[in-house]
């Protein structure tokens, strides 16, 4: 038995709100500090085998009690580590809907014990790849009257998944993101007449009747009837002190159908900016360019533990990391490709996790006491930028320097890059993109030469491998000399 201090610990700076107790990590490891007054609780669940019950399930994060002793903590219990941190505005409209479900799922299951969820929130589920995952083991309550269903526990279910989800069948899928990663932390949202912009309020009994007048009146046109009945029939109904346990488990089985009966849009991937039109087999093949091949040998000598794919498109490279043994995550910020991404690596049990980031964006950085920024999160051992170039100088406007800066920060060790030549940027400037045209007449100097330079200045070694075509070169940069 360790008995440890504060000084060998790192506590979770995000948790900070966990009201029955703290994460912190030891030796690698993540371990949940639990106060005394629900140290009982969680000691019966494991000892009735509820919490095993559970977890094998697959609905909450694999947990057990460790003889590890902390300061005033009653009891430390050890999870099982998640290897990247992800938040609901950086999912896919297909990744929210599962975990959507997943909370139901969870509550239904904890309800056969008169247990519930106190704090209907996205931001306590991970994504295990492309399965996912509940994590605030601290949330879990005994269900005492005020978190039957429907009621109050139901009410802020309704205002952090379904409106959003409801947002997202509508194809509001950027105005969603953008309300979700504004949201957290807020007890209550008002969305105004722009979705774009809201105010945070305190719960009171008269700015609360003002917000669910404006979210019924708002959502009537994105929700489908059924939808709309249930939600209104939650944000208006007052705590029922006579909800039984049976009623509750009902009213949620119901919850749980007409969720599962919200259709997600299939967004169509524009073959005009897509460079994976050619999806060959995952298998070495003959039919696979020089870039193809060239991808495969470096991932099969460095063996990356994790892989970065920025820029990923419909995800034939991220598959092939993972087929090559890499865990990967892949950004993208366009909706369909990550949406193919997820379900090809659900569907073939890849160590994928596909996620909307547009890397360049500047709020993408931003840092809070609710959420880090990617760069801080998701670093990997070896990035990947294919074919990205020309998006960033036409689309992004972003220079060389900024660019690799930025990647490096994500990098832990390697970084592979494309380069496109001066005479083939011509050929992707956009129709009728006058200044595009103009940079790319004022930039005659942008030379292999000097796209080195500017990597040298970033990483100690930098190797040329042919691209396809052939004009094209993959360099693959090192920050370990060796």
């Amino acid at each position: 038995m360790d008995n440890l201090s504060t000084n060998d610990i790192v506590l979770d700076p995000l948790s900070f709100r966990d009201r029955n107790g703290r994460l912190f990590r030891f030796n690698g490891q993540i371990y949940r500090g639990i106060f005394e007054y629900n140290a009982s609780l969680y000691r019966r669940l494991f000892e009735q085998k509820i919490i095993q019950k559970i977890t094998s399930r697959n609905l909450i994060i694999e947990t057990e009690i460790s003889d590890l002793k902390l300061g005033d903590y009653s009891l430390i219990l050890k999870h099982r580590t998640i290897p990247f941190i992800t938040y609901p505005h950086e999912w896919c409209s297909d990744m929210f809907k599962e975990a959507t479900l997943l909370h139901i799922d969870l509550t239904l299951e904890l309800g056969k014990y008169n247990l519930t969820i106190y704090d209907a929130n996205p931001l306590n589920i991970l994504f295990d790849w492309s399965r996912p995952i509940f994590v605030d083991f601290c949330s879990i309550v005994s269900a005492e009257d005020e978190f039957y269903w429907p009621g109050e526990a139901s009410k802020k279910f309704y205002l952090s998944f379904i409106h959003f989800l409801s947002l997202m069948q509508h194809q509001y899928v950027n105005t969603a993101r953008t309300l979700l990663m504004h949201s957290y932390g807020a007890r209550t949202y008002i969305i105004k007449e722009q979705l774009d912009a809201f105010s945070a309020y305190s719960v009171n009994a008269n700015k609360w009747r003002l917000y669910t007048r404006n979210i019924i009146d708002l959502t009537r046109n994105y929700i489908p009837l059924n939808i709309f009945n249930l939600a209104k029939n939650i944000l208006t109904s007052k705590t029922n002190k006579n909800q039984t346990q049976k009623s509750s488990l009902s009213f949620l089985r119901k919850l749980k159908r007409e969720v599962e009966q919200i259709q997600i849009p299939r967004f169509k991937i524009n073959s005009l900016i897509s460079y994976d039109n050619f999806f060959a087999s995952l298998d070495p093949s003959p039919e696979w360019t020089t870039k193809q091949k060239s991808v495969h040998k470096i991932l099969s000598e460095l063996k990356p533990k994790s892989v970065l794919d920025i820029d990923s498109d419909q995800g034939w490279y991220a598959q092939l990391a993972a087929g090559c043994g890499s865990q990967v995550v892949a950004f993208d910020n366009d909706e369909a490709c990550v949406q193919k991404l997820y379900n090809d690596a659900k569907k073939n049990n890849l160590s994928i996790l596909p996620l909307a980031i547009d890397w360049t964006a500047r709020d993408t950085y931003l840092n809070s006491e609710f959420i880090t920024s990617p760069d801080q999160r998701l670093q990997c051992d070896l990035v990947m930028c294919l074919t990205i170039v020309h998006h960033l100088i036409f689309q992004r406007k972003l220079g060389f320097d900024k660019m690799f800066n930025q990647l490096f920060k994500f990098s832990k060790r390697w970084l592979l890059v494309e380069f496109i030549p001066y005479s083939e940027l011509k050929e992707v400037i956009p129709v009728n993109n006058e200044k595009a045209m103009e940079w790319w007449e004022e930039n005659s100097w942008y030379t292999l030469e000097e796209f080195i330079d500017v990597l040298n200045s970033e990483f100690a070694e930098v190797h040329v491998f042919p691209s396809y075509p052939d004009s094209r070169s993959m360099l693959l940069c090192d920050k370990l000399a060796n």
